[in-house]
């Protein structure tokens, strides 16, 4: 039996029920993982407790505002993409949401396919990221390897060079070792020497 793919998870945050109502059914259609909440405390609460990979929240809310929230976000669930949607659509608010850390902002009321193509847009781009950090992190494990490859290869050479030279000193030691008998260059000995002057004698 084939293993189904990880549906990614979206937290939904607005303070409008029927809006948190309508984003639910049509994420949890596309086959998303769904949670709901209407204020950002309670936003905070589950991304501190499941692991989000998308937050779509409204700008405008009672108490903490959307922006407050995304701030949160980008500084503490760095794994996390986010998404601004709002009934009060400006390009001052546009450019402020991005600049603050939303990946997509869309405009209150959009249609379903302007939804799921903005949420397409910001998991994708979660992927990239994490794509990138994993090669960056495999070509950081290359390197350690091979430099701790280098520095074992190093270390042989170096041992096989003391190993050698230490070979080398036995091997003189050996060669001068006949010297020392206290006969001559022609490779007789004194007791030989001796018996051939008796002989004489």
């Amino acid at each position: 039996m084939p293993i189904s793919p990880k549906k990614e998870r979206i937290l939904v945050v607005d303070d409008s029920a029927t809006t948190l109502e309508v984003l639910q059914r049509n994420l949890a259609a596309a086959e998303y993982q769904v949670f709901t909440t209407q204020g950002v405390p309670e936003a905070i609460e589950i991304l501190k407790g499941t692991q989000i990979d998308l937050v779509i929240t409204d700008l405008k809310m009672p108490s903490v505002s959307g922006l407050d929230l995304i701030r949160h976000i980008r500084e503490n669930f760095k794994d996390t993409e986010v998404m601004m949607i709002t009934g009060y659509p400006s390009i001052e608010g546009a450019v402020t949401a991005v600049k603050t850390g939303a990946e997509e902002f869309i405009a209150k009321p959009f249609t379903d396919d302007e939804l799921l193509c903005a949420v397409r847009r910001a998991l994708d781009k979660l992927k990239e990221a994490h794509k990138s950090q994993d090669i960056a992190a495999i070509d950081k494990a290359m390197e350690e390897m091979n430099a701790a490859w280098q520095n074992a290869s190093q270390e042989m050479y170096a041992a096989s060079g003391a190993e050698n030279a230490g070979q080398t000193g036995g091997s003189q030691a050996g060669a001068e070792a006949p010297h020392s008998d206290g006969g001559d260059d022609s490779g007789v000995s004194d007791v030989e020497y001796e018996e051939v002057d008796d002989k004489k004698k």
